[in-house]
């Protein structure tokens, strides 16, 4: 295995990293903007003490290839085990990663749609006066029951 340069749980470690190992193999800014492929500053803007462009899905790659870097994954056991002691599953029935058939997709989004549905109406009555939700009820009633107000 190669040298191990930092071992990286957060953003801000991450582009400290980038930063150390640039300035370690010598690099200018902008001869790393040329070799990532970058608009010329840009690295710059990146790697500052504080950055003024954030690294993201069009930057990563580039950048560490330009500086010679892979990312690895690797588990921290005792975050493994605090995972795993919080009983809190996953529902696999609504994951949106595996392929759905078109009536459990019909069906997830509906659950999804009818939840944020009535979180976006309490939130709604929240803010009414009681004159505007007797007004609500009774136009609800009227349209359950058939009749005019």
């Amino acid at each position: 295995m190669a040298e191990q340069i930092a071992i990286v749980q957060d953003y801000d470690t991450l582009q400290f990293s980038l930063r150390e190992w640039a300035d370690k193999l010598g690099l200018s800014r902008i001869e790393l903007d040329e070799r990532a492929n970058l608009q010329p500053g840009y690295s710059a803007k990146l790697l500052a003490l504080t950055p003024s462009r954030r690294l993201g899905p069009d930057t990563i790659g580039p950048l560490l290839k330009a500086l010679g870097l892979v990312l690895i994954l690797a588990p921290v056991d005792a975050e493994l085990k605090r995972i795993s002691d919080s009983g809190v599953k996953r529902r696999e029935d609504c994951v949106r990663a595996r392929p759905l058939g078109k009536a459990e997709k019909d069906a997830c989004i509906l659950e999804l749609m009818q939840k944020i549905g009535r979180r976006g109406g309490r939130h709604r009555m929240k803010n009414l006066t009681q004159t505007e939700k007797t007004r609500l009820g009774r136009l609800a009633a009227s349209k359950r029951w058939g009749y005019r107000i």
